[in-house]
């Protein structure tokens, strides 16, 4: 949770850094007047995709972290459907004639969902934790999703999540 918490506060910060430099400074990135109207148009864009950023990637380094298998597969499984299916979606929107700015609408909806995806995730395995805390160690109908394996001296260790 507190990385979480973080990783909302440097999004949050990165956001505002991105907006404040695109829309007050946009001539430390270029001198040409049309690019510099692409960026102010793009700014609230791209903001909104580095807003929930620094959330996201703590999502993403707890799951690959994570002792459970099935969090990396299917962090790995959701990789592999955002690279099918964004530039799929971006070579449509640019082929359709979608300019610079209906690219960054792509791109932002794809964070976001990304964002939505692994927190998703991160909140079914956290009560996946306390209905394990409640029932003495067991998942119920969980249990056959390698919450416990017993080590070869006969110990019981958890996998996955460790309450925060």
């Amino acid at each position: 949770r507190r990385l979480t918490i973080m990783g909302a506060i440097a999004g949050a910060s990165v956001s505002c850094a991105a907006g404040a430099v695109s829309l007050g400074f946009p001539q430390l990135f270029t001198s040409d007047p049309a690019l510099i109207v692409i960026m102010e148009s793009i700014a609230p864009l791209a903001m909104a995709a580095l807003l929930g950023h620094g959330a996201l990637l703590a999502g993403e380094g707890w799951m690959l972290a994570s002792e459970n298998p099935l969090d990396r597969k299917f962090l790995g499984n959701t990789y592999f459907l955002m690279m099918c299916i964004v530039p799929l979606i971006m070579t449509g929107v640019a082929s359709a004639g979608g300019g610079v700015t209906d690219l960054w609408k792509v791109f932002t909806a794809m964070q976001l969902s990304r964002l939505l995806i692994i927190r998703t995730r991160l909140f079914i395995r956290m009560r996946e934790v306390e209905i394990e805390k409640e029932n003495g160690g067991h998942l119920g109908h969980y249990d056959k999703h390698l919450s416990r394996t017993t080590t070869s001296r006969g110990n019981e260790e958890t996998l996955g999540l460790q309450p925060a």
